[in-house]
């Protein structure tokens, strides 16, 4: 599974760049068949030797080859750019494809060096060599040249130098961890140019922290690409294949932006499906006689097929509704999304059969409208266009972060925070009862500093001030201050020193003859025998306490 899933993210890097990343700090502009370039992008294939396991101390046990999985992995993007090479000669990318190690090296083909632009030419011919050349290379024993033999990011992200300035991206796929972090990354700030980083294979030896943190997904909306809006970069490592898929299907529709066929609800109608076919730019083509309210059965090319703008697409259908259908779908009711991110609001409605369609920045928090508007009756497959923006006053408080959390729910955390010192007060004040050696001895009113004296025989008295009492007894109000502690060095023999913590309900030896026990009560009247004398003498009468 591992070499599948490396495979999988090498094709996620090459599908993410091409049609040009609609992502940099230029102005968005359009995009029809006689625009100019439509960006720029670098693909950086790392060719440590970590991929052919041929490093010191590499054993099968500790290391994995995946040269050839990811030799047969970009030769099958290969095949698939060459397909569809109206689509991508459509989109005028300007690519370089280099590899790289210690250095980076724009890569040699059969073809000529692997710089050029789809749209010129044999440009797209050219990108197809060049992968076959990648290929090629990862089919190798070793890394092609000892250049290549370790992982450094700062050398691939230096050759962005020679795109900035206009719309442009560097899809940086590796393996593992670079060997210069604190250069790459400082140059990965300066670069005026989206950084993508791709990684798979063992997560222990990926740095994905540090590939986040590099990370710059500057992908904005395309006002000629009907699939466009807010685009999230996906995790920069990738667990299984079928996510890296899903992940490269998500690319080339909202960055590259080739139309595909849209798919099809077996319900839906041939007029809702021509309005989906028409939403990519596409143009459908009715097969026979054919009404509005019929139902779509096929179509020729076959959903999800790539295709260049203006392409037909072929709709055949029939007059009774397929199995599970009992008519024409109902209309569906669209939901109210203002004030939700737009990743929810787009999964909102897919589960209702709707289709999202956002204009405004990649990195917009909310929906601040959409049309149609909330409650609107429509038909399924229809495309809700939202416009993102910052949230109003009206979507209340939005948390983002710990902190916004706290901001927001101010009015009940301020309560609760009085109420738990409010608990914390009274449980530090409660009354205490002491025994001496087994036997109940005096009551102290409720404190977080009491005190009593002991005197010959075991008998105690309360000492109004704690200050001058033999045994005093302080209680933290804070639980992470230190505790219960009790002082008991103004008796002869002491064994409690100064600061002793202890539990209420524990035994503690004030001297060899003396244990106390502290507990939970209220102060009452002790009878002290007759003749007892007053506090200090040295009787063993019990002293009264109140």
């Amino acid at each position: 599974m591992r070499p599948l899933r490396r495979a999988a993210s090498a094709l996620l890097a090459l599908g993410l760049a091409l049609g040009a990343f609609t992502a940099s700090p230029a102005p968005v502009r359009a995009e029809s068949e006689n625009a100019g370039e439509l960006g720029a992008v670098i693909f950086a294939f790392d060719f440590s030797r970590s991929i052919y396991c041929t490093y010191a101390g590499a054993t099968p046990e500790n290391c994995t080859k995946i040269g050839p999985d990811l030799a047969a992995a970009v030769q099958g993007l290969a095949n698939d750019v060459a397909k569809n090479s109206q689509a991508y000669s459509e989109r005028k990318v300007t690519f370089q494809v280099v590899e790289f190690g210690k250095k980076a090296f724009v890569v040699e083909s059969s073809s000529g060096t692997c710089k050029g632009n789809t749209g010129n030419p044999g440009g797209t011919a050219l990108l197809v060599t060049c992968l076959e050349q990648v290929a090629t290379d990862y089919s190798l024993s070793d890394s092609p040249r000892a250049e290549l033999y370790d992982t450094f990011y700062f050398p691939p992200l230096q050759i962005v130098r020679e795109i900035e300035g206009s719309r442009c991206g560097i899809i940086l796929f590796t393996d593992g961890k670079p060997k210069d972090p604190a250069k790459a990354s400082t140059l990965a700030e300066k670069l005026g140019c989206a950084v993508l980083p791709v990684s798979t294979g063992d997560p222990d030896e990926i740095d994905q922290d540090y590939l986040e943190d590099i990370a710059k997904p500057e992908l904005i909306a395309s006002e000629g690409c009907a699939q466009s809006g807010p685009f999230m970069w996906p995790d920069v490592y990738f667990e299984t294949a079928q996510e890296a898929v899903d992940a490269i299907g998500l690319a080339l529709d909202r960055v590259a932006c080739p139309p595909r066929v849209p798919p099809l609800d077996k319900c839906m109608t041939v007029s809702a499906y021509e309005q989906a076919i028409i939403a990519v730019e596409l143009v459908p083509i009715r097969i026979g006689n054919t009404e509005d309210d019929s139902f779509v059965t096929e179509t020729a090319p076959v959903i999800g097929t790539k295709l260049p703008r203006g392409s037909e697409v072929e709709i055949t259908s029939q007059e009774a509704p397929p199995p599970g259908c009992e008519g024409p779908p109902q209309p569906v009711v669209v939901p109210d999304m203002v004030c939700k991110a737009p990743a929810d609001a787009q999964g909102l409605l897919s589960e209702i059969g709707l289709l999202w369609q956002a204009v405004g920045q990649s990195d917009d928090s909310y929906v601040i409208s959409h049309d149609p508007v909330a409650g609107s009756s429509v038909e399924p497959g229809t495309t809700v266009v939202g416009t993102t923006g910052v949230a109003g006053e009206g979507c209340g408080c939005k948390v983002e972060s710990i902190l916004d959390w706290i901001i927001c729910n101010l009015l009940w955390l301020v309560p609760l925070l009085l109420l738990l010192l409010g608990s914390r007060w009274w449980w530090v004040h409660r009354d205490l009862q002491v025994s001496v050696n087994g036997q109940p001895a005096v009551g102290l009113r409720g404190g977080t500093h009491v005190g009593f004296n002991v005197y010959e025989g075991g008998r105690t008295e309360r000492v109004p001030n704690p200050a001058s009492a033999k045994v005093q007894v302080t209680r933290s109000f804070f639980r992470f201050l230190p505790g219960t502690r009790i002082e008991a060095n103004s008796l002869p023999g002491a064994q409690a020193d100064r600061g002793t913590k202890f539990r209420l309900g524990e035994v503690v030896a004030l001297t060899p003859d003396v244990r106390a026990r502290f507990s939970h009560g209220h102060p009452r009247r002790q009878v002290r025998p007759s003749g007892s004398s007053s506090s200090g003498s040295k009787d063993s009468g019990i002293s009264s306490v109140v």
